[in-house]
């Protein structure tokens, strides 16, 4: 397989307004850019019960943006169901990787189909059928689960590497800024996630948040 060009890539796909990087979830909250009516990103430190609460303001869910899951180092539009996770300098090659494994090992959006996770209305009628597609989605959500992970581990990193401080949230377009004028390696990024992928330790990589220093 052939890896993409080690350069960062543009790191903008949507505008970053006032959002901010939340130094304790490192997921992307804050107003919305472009809304006139109070619309707010959610990171998952605001309750299940206010995230529940909030009207339905775009899409199919109340995400305007989020940070690419391999690099973090690009802001991708987000809000469908369909949305994909990852910039296209690693998209093609994580595809690649999902189809020589025969399995989603990077699963590449939230949809089961987006993954090769489905099963016709005849194969459902079957107690096999029924209990291979359990399996799959029980493989999938993990599989999910651990890049969420890496995803939250990887803008820690970068966070750090830049010389912000991880103790306080980052407004998303200073971030952003910074990562354009920086040496951070994206193919160091690509490369660790594949190899965990690839040896199937990709679970070994959930995310730890790194402990303020204590005087």
């Amino acid at each position: 397989m052939t890896a993409p060009s080690p350069a960062v890539p543009s790191s903008r796909e949507a505008p970053p307004g006032e959002l901010l990087v939340c130094h304790s979830c490192l997921l992307l909250k804050g107003p919305v850019p472009g809304r006139t009516d109070g619309a707010r990103q959610f990171c998952d430190c605001t309750p299940g019960e206010v995230r529940r609460a909030q009207s339905r303001w775009g899409g199919d869910f109340n995400t305007y943006a989020e940070l690419c899951r391999c690099c973090g180092l690009v802001l991708l539009r987000s809000g469908s169901r369909f949305s994909i996770w990852f910039c296209m300098q690693w998209l093609e090659a994580i595809k690649a990787l999902n189809r020589s494994a025969g399995r989603s090992l990077v699963p590449i959006g939230r949809h089961s189909f987006m993954n090769g996770v489905g099963a016709s209305a005849a194969q459902l009628r079957t107690e096999s059928g029924a209990r291979a597609l359990a399996e799959q989605f029980a493989y999938l959500l993990g599989k999910e689960r651990s890049l969420e992970g890496w995803a939250r581990t990887i803008v820690q990193r970068n966070l750090t590497e830049l010389g912000l401080d991880i103790e306080q949230d980052a407004r998303l377009a200073d971030y952003l800024d910074a990562v354009s004028g920086s040496a951070l390696s994206p193919r160091a990024a690509f490369e660790a996630l594949l190899s965990a992928a690839a040896d199937r330790s990709l679970a070994k990589l959930s995310f730890k948040p790194l402990m303020p220093a204590r005087g």
